[in-house]
């Protein structure tokens, strides 16, 4: 009975966990909502609340300074990581795209809409950077998951038991993966 189970559980150790992505989840007339604008959505909202738990439970500031901090956060972020798309593929017309959001570009003008924020209410800078980094931490990792469900970010081609295979690639040009084959198992990022 024991070697069965070992032999089922090595089985599908080795099976690639294979996900289909998920284009669409519900339309409003012309306009299709995918995972990751809800992700995104909710990455945002808890980011916020954790920013204000912990600005208020370190006596740094309250609900209103935190609003302030994460609205200058997103605006900056967003359009940060439009704008890094946009010069990562030379290509100002993604701007007007709905894909195309680059990590680094988001983090770097977001980083200075933060600052901005900080200032703007009187709080002290580094200790209010440190309960933002939590906050960011959080809200990254639920806009991953976004990007996942969509078949955006996986990464090196893998043989290890958590790779992933998404069963059809590439429905949004520009893709660096767009020479992987379909079903090929990847890194998950």
């Amino acid at each position: 009975m024991p070697s069965a189970v070992l032999r089922y559980a090595r089985s599908r150790l080795s099976a690639p966990l294979s996900v289909a992505m998920i284009q669409e989840l519900f339309s409003l007339g012309p306009l299709s909502i995918s995972p990751f604008g809800p992700l995104l959505a909710l990455a945002f909202l808890a980011s916020y609340w954790q920013l204000q738990s912990l600005l208020r439970s370190q006596g740094l500031g309250d609900q209103e300074d935190a609003s302030e901090i994460l609205l200058w956060a997103g605006i900056g972020g967003v359009l940060g990581a439009k704008i890094y798309y946009a010069v990562l593929y030379g290509d100002w017309s993604l701007l007007l795209t709905r894909s195309g959001l680059v990590w680094y570009g988001g983090f770097m003008l977001g980083a200075i809409g933060v600052t901005v924020a900080i200032r703007r209410r009187g709080l002290p800078l580094l200790p209010v950077l440190d309960a933002a980094a939590v906050s960011l931490a959080l809200g990254y990792g639920v806009g991953r998951i976004g990007c996942f469900l969509v078949g955006d970010d996986y990464g090196a081609p893998t043989d290890l038991p958590w790779g992933s295979s998404f069963r059809s690639a590439c429905l949004r040009p520009p893709r660096a993966h767009c020479d992987r084959p379909s079903g090929s198992r990847s890194q998950p990022m």
